[in-house]
Order: C-alpha cells, then sequence, then structure tokens
C-alpha cells in the first residue's frame, strides 16, 4: 500500500512540476500564441500577455517573444509605433535567424515604421526583409510582405513594379493556400493591371472578383469603384457600367466613398445626362468631407458641359496640384529609399562587426 501510495504521489510531482517551471510556462504558450496568430490573433496576444517578463532570459527567447508581440499586434489592428517591442528580435535574428525569421522581423518592422509615417524606413526593412523570402517557406508572411512592397511603389506612381510584386503577393498566397488573400490580391491585380494600362486582363480579373461571394464589404465597394472609374478615364468610356457599378457599390457600404469617389460619380451622372444629380453630388461632397471633389473631375464635368472658361480654370488647378504631387514623389522616390536601405543595413552590419569583435 505504501509503495503504490509512493508511486501515486511521484506521478503527480511529475505532472505538476513541469507546469510550474515558469520557463517551460513561457516557451508553451509562446508555442499556443504562434499557432492561433493566424486565425485567433486576439486569443494569440492575450497568451503572449499572460507571459511574465522575468521568464524572457535568453536571448533567444526574447527575440521570439518580441516578434509574436509585434506580429499579434499587427493582426490585431493594433497599429504601434514602438520600434522598441522589436528590437530585442531584430537584433538576435539579423546574426541568427532563418530565413523566415529574418524576412517576418524586417517585414513587421517595416510595417511599425510605416505606422509612425516613416515610409522610406518602411520600404528599407521591407528591401531587407524582401533579400530573405526566396529561401522562406512561410509563403503566407511572403506574400502579406509582397503586397505591402506593391502598395508602396503604387504610391509612388511606379506601376510595372507595383505589377510585378502583386503578382508575387498572389503567387505566395496560392502556394500558402491563402485563399482569402489571393481574394483581397487578385483585386489589387486588376487595379495593377489598368495602371499598367492592361485593360483587357483588368476588366477580366474585376469581372471574376465581383462574381466571387464577399468576404469583406468595404474593401469589395472600394473595388467596384475603383472599377466604375476605370470605365470611365479610358479612350473608349462605358458611363452606362460605370454607373451601374457606383450604384451597386452605394447600395453596400456608403463609407467606401471619398471626395474623389463622388467626383467619379457626379461625371458618370453627367455623362448619362443627370446634370443637376451631378451638381448635387458634387455639393454634398463638400458638406461630407469639408472639401470639394478634386479638380479633376470638375474640370471633366465642364469640359463635356461646353463651359470652356470653367473647364480652363479647373484644368490648371488640376495641373498646380498635380505638380505638387509629382515634387512629392520626387522627394520620396526610391533611390532616397534605396540610400536609406543602403545606409540602415550597413550601419547594421557595422553594430555587428563590433558585437562579434569583442566576444
Amino acid at each position: 500500500m505504501m509503495k503504490l501510495r509512493l508511486l501515486i504521489s511521484i506521478l503527480l510531482l511529475s505532472i505538476l512540476l513541469p507546469s510550474c517551471n515558469p520557463n517551460k510556462t513561457a516557451a508553451g504558450r509562446m508555442d499556443r500564441a504562434e499557432d492561433a496568430i493566424n486565425t485567433a490573433p486576439e486569443q494569440a496576444l492575450a497568451s503572449l500577455d499572460s507571459i511574465r517578463r522575468t521568464t524572457l532570459i535568453t536571448a533567444p527567447r526574447r527575440a521570439r517573444y518580441a516578434l509574436l508581440k509585434a506580429m499579434a499586434l499587427d493582426k490585431c489592428c493594433i497599429d504601434t509605433t514602438d520600434i522598441n517591442l522589436i528590437m530585442p528580435a531584430v537584433r538576435y535574428y539579423t546574426r541568427k535567424g532563418s530565413p523566415d525569421e529574418k524576412m517576418r522581423t524586417f517585414f513587421y518592422l517595416g510595417n511599425i515604421e510605416r505606422n509612425a509615417g516613416k515610409r522610406e524606413s518602411a520600404m528599407a526593412d521591407y528591401i531587407i526583409a524582401d533579400e530573405s523570402s526566396p529561401e522562406a517557406t512561410d509563403y503566407y508572411t511572403a506574400g502579406l510582405l509582397k503586397s505591402a512592397i506593391a502598395g508602396a511603389y503604387s504610391r509612388d506612381f511606379n506601376s510595372s513594379k507595383e505589377l510585378e510584386y502583386m503578382e508575387d503577393a498572389i503567387r505566395f498566397a496560392r502556394m500558402a493556400g491563402d485563399t482569402v488573400g489571393v481574394w483581397y490580391y487578385e483585386a489589387q491585380l486588376a487595379d495593377c493591371y489598368f495602371n499598367n494600362e492592361m485593360y483587357s486582363l483588368s476588366d477580366s480579373l474585376y469581372e471574376r472578383f465581383l462574381k466571387q461571394p464577399i468576404l469583406d464589404t468595404l474593401f469589395y465597394s472600394e473595388k467596384l469603384l475603383v472599377y466604375a472609374k476605370s470605365q470611365l478615364v479610358r479612350d473608349t468610356i462605358n458611363c452606362v457600367k460605370g454607373l451601374s457599378l457606383i450604384q451597386r457599390a452605394i447600395s453596400l457600404d456608403m463609407n467606401a466613398f471619398s471626395p474623389d469617389r463622388y467626383g467619379t460619380y457626379a461625371y458618370a451622372l453627367e455623362l448619362s445626362g443627370y446634370q443637376d444629380e451631378a451638381d448635387s453630388i458634387m455639393n454634398e461632397s463638400a458638406a461630407k468631407f469639408g472639401r470639394d471633389v478634386p479638380e479633376v473631375w470638375k474640370y471633366k464635368v465642364a469640359e463635356h458641359r461646353g463651359d470652356n472658361e470653367a473647364a480652363l480654370e479647373h484644368l490648371q488647378n488640376a495641373m498646380h496640384y498635380q505638380d505638387s504631387v509629382v515634387l512629392k514623389v520626387l522627394e520620396q522616390s526610391m533611390l532616397r529609399q534605396e540610400t536609406v536601405y543602403l545606409s540602415q543595413k550597413a550601419s547594421t552590419m557595422s553594430d555587428l562587426l563590433e558585437k562579434e569583435k569583442s566576444r
């Protein structure tokens, strides 16, 4: 009987002792967080927040925690700007990380920089992350990375590079089996095709996207409006289709509208013979957003009406604005971003060399 009790006591201790070990508890919670991070990010974040910082006693453990915390916050749409959050991962994985760890680290570092409004630094981080993507096996994150780079090129009006990276984003999403990502990326790829004046491919992809189940009403409505705009600014205008797409977007989510999209709507109404309604929509934009529709739409409406004096005035205003946009783009050009990237990489390598010398 004594032997049986002793055996039971030993078994109980063997079960309870690991759960009392804070180091093993921290590792287990990080494992659970990593498993849940893409499907249940709030749960992953809660698991990470329950870990005592004093248990993160090694550089590898601090690096893993920092990366997982940055990922969880990003997935929960908590746009942190605290770069120190991820620096343990940057310091460790730069030297000893796998391709996946390096890619994830610099991708999420780039997202934090982007949240802080540091676009050039964010792009530099994305480029460093992209260097690891050919050897990485985390195709899901590679798709997110390629999409982020495509977005950066889009903001700088580099349509050919935008297209290249968006095609890569879809390729990686398909490799990852990320059907939701493919849904989003295909719509963005349609935008890219239009920006590169590949109208047949653009229309075909938009039509395919619009026939699929709606996963995100706001995003779907936005793409309806982008597709509508594409019907109104090409050489062969299809105002009937453009207006139909806009009205469909209105029925789904008015939050997709902006002054530019009100301008698109006004121009579609103008071309369709609804002059009073077009004026009303332009006035509504000013009342709702506190600013008028862009001058280019006022120009197009005035030109269609044969009001040459007003058209000329709006055209001059539009050209002035375009000049300021061009100057801003040049200011934030890819050359400057690549310079930041090179200097940042050189600084990182210099720091690492100094650390190696002191070891």
